[in-house]
């Protein structure tokens, strides 16, 4: 278990802050959700614990304990630009990138700079609806990689998946872009579309995702027999209250077992995973802590968190998208001796930010602590691994065909390859060349008519039934699901 000399309870690991966004968010990466609102549950968020007010207009730069050499170089800087600079220039983007190169200078993804803007969509997120493509990501070698698409979302219907890595939009390179600067051209408005050129294991191709609204639904739940199927997309404000609903209906139903489904999950708020772990542990049982620069803080489980239990029997599954807040309940599920875990290693984020204003209108998000499993142990760049690794099949990570690329005859590319092996895994007999030859345009012409679609050539109607079809047969054949249910008979 934890131990540690500056051990405290019940200390909750913040200093005294001023709270104007009343909630403690987790999320996977960074702040972009590549939505209108580009936070909330969806962001590179963990821990927040408000919004500590941070300046001060009484407070002057000597009194701050500003380094000397940043403000002479600063206001230098802002000098000479002013008095020689050739053109025209923002003075308020100047000073947001100065504010943004402060943060990078730590070399931590998970710390940046919010400008005007992207508070603006941290508190609009928070507050209501967003819309955009609903994808988590982080920074990735110079580029920009998916942590996990949101459930249902039109990134997700797409068919993008955790580890895809976008190398371009809408034909521009991103290179070198942060995640901010990716954001910003991906997110919009509902209805509008986004191409994303996009890397999966060495396969480049193209995805057009037509922005919506980001469901806001994070429970489902169905019947598998006696047990119960719950799948938990994110853990939002009204996670604990949807889940317990749902726990109730099943009951009813004649589950005497739950299967728990936090793949692709990136994240949400820290305190809806505490109560959600909370149902199914012992009150007292260590939950989460949190290690910041002065000591270790357990969150146990307790009548606090809310009175309902689950003493069925369960399982969990878990993939590499599952983050952060998924990974607190996955890692606590299975180090509490609570249940199996099954999939997977996860995504493996293990710090936890927090977000301060600068002013009224700006903020930064800073790390400021680690969290630790129940036994103490730090899963970042690790990730949680499960009881029993299943992996699902090959072609559950085929990419989508793009319905705005169709193939002619005796063309060549990986895109063809992608059709090829698509009509492969739905039992047609076809050659993995990469080339539209007259075989493959054959068994098209039979896919199509097969599928009651009048044209014997490949068309965007065909790209979307093979799409349609292959996210049928994964979803159907989901061997890792299969796993956990023959562990709960």
């Amino acid at each position: 278990m934890i131990e540690n000399k500056n051990f405290k309870e019940p200390y909750f690991g913040v200093k005294k802050v001023t709270l104007t966004i009343p909630q403690l968010i987790i999320g996977v990466v960074v702040t972009i959700v590549l939505s209108i609102a580009s936070f909330f549950m969806l962001a590179g968020v963990f821990g927040i614990s408000g919004q500590e007010t941070a300046y001060s207009p009484f407070a002057s730069s000597e009194s701050r304990g500003l380094p000397s050499r940043l403000i002479d170089e600063l206001a230098n800087s802002y000098a000479l630009i002013k008095k020689h600079y050739v053109g025209e220039f923002d003075e308020n983007k100047l000073i947001d990138g100065a504010l943004a190169g402060f943060t990078a200078g730590l070399g931590d993804q998970y710390t940046s700079y919010l400008n005007e803007a992207e508070m603006k969509s941290l508190q609009e997120s928070i507050e209501g609806e967003f819309e955009g493509i609903g994808i988590e990501i982080e920074s990735y070698e110079g580029y920009i990689r998916v942590v996990s698409p949101i459930d249902q979302s039109p990134a997700y219907k797409a068919g993008l998946q955790s580890g895809d890595v976008i190398l371009a939009v809408d034909g521009k390179d991103i290179k070198g872009q942060s995640t901010s600067e990716v954001s910003k051209v991906v997110r919009g408005k509902k209805g509008t579309r986004v191409t994303l050129t996009v890397d999966r294991a060495g396969s480049k191709f193209d995805v057009t995702v037509t922005r919506d609204t980001i469901p806001n639904t994070t429970v489902k739940g169905a019947m598998n027999g006696t047990v119960g199927v719950l799948r938990i997309s994110s853990f939002a404000e009204h996670t604990y209250d949807e889940l317990v609903t749902k726990i109730k209906q099943l009951r009813e139903s004649g589950a005497k077992s739950f299967v728990i489904d936090v793949r692709s999950n990136p994240g949400g708020l820290l305190e809806s995973v505490k109560k959600i772990v909370n149902i199914f542990v012992k009150d007292g049982d260590i939950m989460v802590a949190m290690q910041d620069n002065e000591s270790i803080t357990a969150h146990r489980a307790s009548k606090d968190f809310g009175t309902f239990k689950v003493t069925e029997p369960i399982a969990v599954l878990i993939d590499n998208g599952s983050a952060s807040a998924a990974e607190i309940f996955a890692a606590a599920i299975k180090e509490l001796g609570r249940g199996q875990l099954i999939g997977e290693t996860s995504f493996g984020k293990g710090t936890a930010q927090t977000i301060r204003n600068l002013s009224s209108q700006t903020g930064i998000k800073i790390t400021y602590s680690k969290w630790l499993t129940p036994k103490g142990n730090w899963i970042h760049q690790k990730g949680v691994e499960p009881d029993k690794v299943v992996k699902l099949p090959s072609y559950a990570y085929y990419a989508y065909t793009n319905v705005n690329t169709l193939p002619q005859l005796n063309d060549a590319s990986d895109e063809i390859l992608n059709i090829q092996k698509i009509l492969a895994a739905l039992d047609y007999k076809v050659s993995l060349t990469g080339i539209y030859d007259e075989q493959t345009a054959n068994v098209v012409a039979q896919f199509n008519e097969a599928n009651g679609i009048n044209q014997t050539t490949f068309t965007a109607e065909t790209a979307t039934k093979l799409n349609e079809l292959l996210r049928q047969k994964v979803s159907t054949h989901d061997v890792q699901l299969e796993e956990a249910l023959n562990q709960l008979k």
